[in-house]
């Protein structure tokens, strides 16, 4: 069963990290949402696959909070929409497979980085520009209308980088253009074990 994407083309950038290193991103194809439930449900119905959130409940009933489908961050969405929400409680080994079997991969750190930066298909080359920013954020919550190509998840995104044996996730890229940056900074970031669960991590999977 194949399951589709919607995509946005990243041009060739030169992107700098917090600590200031530069590093050249090639054009790169990243999905503009994360994998849904109804995705990750399908890649599921087809291998077979238990997630670690599902290995985790089946040890202790109690951690049904980690279950990409049950869980606090989708606590009181509505059923009929429950299949449209990002999966959550992913780790790299999940994300990992799903993008083996259907022919997809996880993006690199760079590229997320690169990818965060894109605003209604324009790439901003400063993370802390605020010209937009009005016209995407209404104090409550991004205005997707005026968005097409906005890349509006703020959860963790899993990358394909390793440090070490640690898994890097990312967040963003709300975060990359928001006012409170400087407060995130170390936030931003995170070094994950392949089989470690966060409540708020999901993916997206870039073109091969």
């Amino acid at each position: 069963m194949p399951v589709d994407f919607n995509f946005v083309s990243i041009p060739e950038r030169t992107i700098e990290y917090e600590n200031g290193k530069k590093q050249k991103v090639n054009s790169f194809e990243i999905a503009t949402a994360c994998v849904s439930i109804d995705q990750f449900k399908a890649f599921q119905q087809a291998t077979g696959y238990v997630t670690d959130g599902e290995l985790l409940y089946q040890q202790d009933e109690e951690m049904t909070s980690y279950r990409y489908f049950d869980n606090d961050i989708i606590l009181g969405v509505p059923d009929f929409q429950l299949g449209t929400m990002a999966a959550c409680c992913m780790t790299f080994r999940d994300a990992d497979s799903f993008c083996k079997y259907f022919n997809y991969r996880l993006p690199t750190e760079d590229e997320w980085m690169a990818a965060s930066l894109v605003v209604d298909g324009v790439y901003h080359t400063d993370r802390r520009n605020k010209d937009k920013w009005p016209e995407i954020w209404n104090g409550k919550g991004l205005i997707l209308e005026k968005l097409p190509y906005f890349l509006d998840n703020i959860c963790g995104n899993i990358t394909s980088t390793f440090v070490a044996t640690k898994n890097v996730s990312r967040y963003g890229p709300l975060w990359f253009k928001d006012t409170r940056w400087l407060e995130w900074e170390t936030f931003n970031r995170r070094l994950s074990d392949i089989d470690e669960i966060e409540l708020d991590r999901c993916f997206r999977v870039c073109r091969p």
